[in-house]
C-alpha cells in the first residue's frame, strides 16, 4: 500500500509540474495597445492598403509621448515597470528591413536602443525582466543583408543579450518558461528561456494558433459574436461578453481585455491621411 501511495504521489507531482509555470509573472506582450496603471497607450500602423488606428470608445486612450514618432514607424509598444518599450523601423518600405527595439521613460525621455536586428511584425514578449524577440533574417528572400535570424533574450537589468535559437525561426509565444517557435522546415518546437533544452511540440497546440490570445494559463478568443476564455490547451470554456462585427483582441493585461471592432472608414481624412478601416477601442474586465 505504501508503494502504491508513493507511485500515485509521484504521478500527481509530475502532472502538477507540467501544468504550472515557474515564471514569476504572466508574459507582457508587445502590441498596438498597452496600459500602465490605468493609462492606455496606443499606436497606429499603415501601409499601401490604408490603415488601422484607434478612436476613443469606452477606453481613454493616451497619445504616445511627443517625439517618439521621430524614430520612424512604431510597430508595437509595451508598458512594463514604469518604462515604455517599443519597436520601430522605416515607414512605408516594401522591402523587408530589420527594425529596432527601444526603451524609454513614460514621458518619452531617456531612449535606450536595446536591439537593432529585430524582425518586423513578429511577437515580442517581456517576462521577469527579460525581453524575447525574433531577429531579422536575410538568409531567405530579398532585403537587408548580413542578418542571421534567431531568437534572442535581453536581460533588462544589465542589458546583456543571449542567442537562444539560431537560424530562420519565428517565435510564436513565450510563457516565461519556454519559447514556442517554428522554422521554414515546418518544425514546431519549444526551447527553455536559457536556450539549453529543446522539445518537439504538437503543431495543433494553442501556442501556434494565430486566432488565440494566450495569457499565462488562459486562452482568449472571439467566436460566434462572443469573447471567450478557456484553459490553455482545453477545458473550462466561459463566455465573457458579446461582440459585434469583425473584432480582434489587441491585448490582455492584469485586469482587462482590450479588443477592437474593425469597421469601414467613412469618407473623411484622419491624421492627414486617408484610411480604409478604423478600430474602436473597447475593454472588458478580465475576471
Amino acid at each position: 500500500m505504501k508503494k502504491l501511495l508513493l507511485v500515485v504521489a509521484m504521478l500527481v507531482s509530475l502532472l502538477t509540474s507540467q501544468t504550472t509555470f515557474a515564471a514569476g509573472e504572466e508574459p507582457n506582450y508587445f502590441s498596438n495597445l498597452s496600459s500602465n496603471w490605468g493609462n492606455v497607450y496606443t499606436t497606429f500602423y499603415y501601409g499601401s492598403n490604408g490603415g488601422i488606428f484607434f478612436k476613443d470608445g469606452n477606453v481613454h486612450v493616451n497619445p504616445l509621448p511627443y517625439g517618439l514618432m521621430d524614430q520612424g514607424q512604431i510597430y508595437s509598444i509595451c508598458c512594463y515597470h514604469e518604462k515604455l518599450y517599443y519597436s520601430t523601423g522605416p515607414e512605408g518600405s516594401d522591402i523587408p528591413q530589420p527594425v529596432k527595439i527601444y526603451s524609454c521613460d513614460m514621458n518619452g525621455q531617456n531612449n535606450i536602443l536595446l536591439a537593432d536586428n529585430a524582425s518586423a511584425w513578429t511577437d515580442i514578449y517581456i517576462v521577469d525582466n527579460a525581453l524575447y524577440y525574433t531577429a531579422y533574417s536575410s538568409r531567405i528572400g530579398e532585403g537587408a543583408q548580413g542578418y542571421n535570424g534567431g531568437i534572442y533574450r535581453i536581460n533588462l537589468n544589465n542589458l546583456s543579450w543571449k542567442l537562444l535559437v539560431d537560424g530562420n525561426v519565428t517565435m510564436e509565444y513565450c510563457d516565461g518558461d519556454y519559447l514556442y517557435y517554428t522554422n521554414y522546415f515546418n518544425i514546431y518546437a519549444a526551447v527553455d528561456v536559457n536556450g539549453s533544452r529543446v522539445v518537439s511540440i504538437d503543431r495543433n497546440s494553442d501556442e501556434f494558433d494565430y486566432s488565440l490570445f494566450i495569457k499565462g494559463d488562459k486562452v482568449y478568443y472571439i467566436s460566434d459574436n462572443g469573447l471567450y476564455v478557456r484553459n490553455r490547451n482545453g477545458g473550462n470554456v466561459r463566455k465573457i461578453c458579446n461582440v459585434s462585427g469583425y473584432s480582434d483582441i489587441n491585448n490582455v493585461t492584469e485586469n482587462y481585455i482590450y479588443y477592437s471592432n474593425i469597421q469601414k472608414c467613412p469618407t473623411v481624412n484622419y491624421s492627414n491621411y486617408n484610411c480604409n478601416y478604423f478600430a474602436y477601442a473597447n475593454c472588458v474586465s478580465r475576471w
